[in-house]
């Protein structure tokens, strides 16, 4: 999960758009839909032990990163690079708690 923080702290945005603008497109074929579902849960179910506390911190962190991708790149919701970078630094304090 700490590898997952820091690929996205290190993200250009201009690489970060594209593949927002991928997402969105990719969703509107549902044939795709299950590829990622299937993706996400293979990519996520090591992560998310949600019989332990830090496994739901890191599930908590992990979809507040996910949420934050979305809101700013899908242009729901104005993102600063500090408030970018102090979100993940955030989310990387929840799961080293």
């Amino acid at each position: 999960m700490l590898g997952y923080l820091s690929a996205i702290q290190k993200e250009n945005e201009e690489t970060t758009q594209k593949a927002a603008n991928l997402m969105t497109t990719v969703l509107h074929a549902p044939e795709v839909i299950p590829v990622l579902q299937e993706f996400y849960h293979n990519n996520t179910k090591k992560f998310f032990d949600n019989s332990k506390k830090s496994g739901r911190k890191a599930q908590l962190a992990f979809l507040a990163l996910e949420g934050l991708f979305f809101l700013k790149f899908l242009g729901l919701k104005k993102i600063t690079k500090k408030e970018w970078y102090t979100i993940i630094e955030d989310a990387r304090s929840l799961i080293l708690k």
